[in-house]
């Protein structure tokens, strides 16, 4: 069973490569403006918009606290220090590692980036009904209680799916911002460490897949 409905999917296109991998299209950028605009109105959505602005895994994202966050004047960024995960026998737990040293990392924030992250802390602020400090989960309930990585990809399933893109993941925005970097004409090293990545061919292949030239 797949639960994203991608195989099925009309929309997806698959390209064979001279390496004799596959290849996804990445999501065009309408597309992605179209998916934040369409998460705008929730809290579930604020990790939906994060994902497509930095393409981090839920989580890495739902480990955030507002320690993590930094906005200035100056520099702006996101400091990715760890994840949450759910150990057997139930409930959440955060851990001060990655899945992987790269991983550890920080992302500028540029200005709609910026800006989005502004908004959310002031809706928060708006909503909660307990104390933020720098300690508080950037996203949770108006309790303060954490989400779920599943509950997260489920939202953002159904905003997918509301759009006409059942075939959007966390994986493919993922992949979608990588792509974005290489088209902007980033250079390789910096979108490596912008995404965690820890080989720099990973990197490459997202390169070699959207500049045929690279």
């Amino acid at each position: 069973m797949n639960p994203t409905g991608i195989k099925n999917d009309p929309n997806r296109v698959i390209k064979p490569t001279k390496q004799g991998r596959t290849k996804k299209d990445p999501i065009p950028p309408e597309v992605l403006k179209k998916l934040r605009q369409k998460s705008e109105d929730d809290e579930l959505g604020a990790i939906v918009r994060l994902a497509c602005f930095t393409g981090m895994y839920p989580s890495e994202i739902l480990f955030l606290k507002w320690k993590h966050i930094v906005i200035s004047d100056t520099r702006s960024y996101i400091q990715v220090r760890g994840t949450q995960y759910e150990p057997k026998g139930g409930g959440l737990k955060d851990s001060p590692f990655t899945k992987r040293n790269a991983r550890q990392r920080t992302i500028t924030m540029y200005p709609e980036f910026k800006q989005m992250m502004i908004d959310h802390r002031k809706k928060q602020k708006a909503n909660a009904d307990y104390k933020i400090t720098q300690e508080s989960k950037v996203f949770c309930d108006k309790y303060g209680n954490w989400y779920r990585n599943t509950t997260a990809g489920q939202h953002l399933s159904k905003l997918a799916k509301e759009i006409g893109r059942s075939d959007i993941n966390f994986v493919t925005l993922r992949h979608a911002v990588a792509s974005g970097l290489a088209l902007m004409g980033v250079p390789p090293a910096l979108t490596k460490q912008f995404m965690g990545h820890d080989r720099i061919e990973t990197t490459l292949n997202i390169y070699a897949d959207v500049i045929p030239d690279f």
